[in-house]
């Protein structure tokens, strides 16, 4: 198929910015100098002590739902 072409805000942050433990949720574009990251939705990532960003998918749970009568 084609292309799709969507165009969006999307929060930028400086890699060299973010601090240990610090955690972003996509959308999101993590810049630094010779590379560039996309957190896509639904994605988390996080800077350890070793200055490694840490990327993992978010899990959602489901929510009980509680039916009264």
């Amino acid at each position: 198929g084609a292309p799709v072409s969507v165009q969006a805000d999307v929060p930028c942050y400086l890699r060299d910015s973010l601090g240990v433990g610090q955690t972003l949720s996509g959308p999101a574009i993590i810049a630094e100098q010779i590379a560039t990251t996309w957190l896509a939705p639904g994605w988390r990532a996080s800077l350890d002590h070793g200055g490694n960003l840490r990327l993992r998918k978010e899990q959602f749970r489901e929510r009980a739902r509680f039916v009264y009568s």
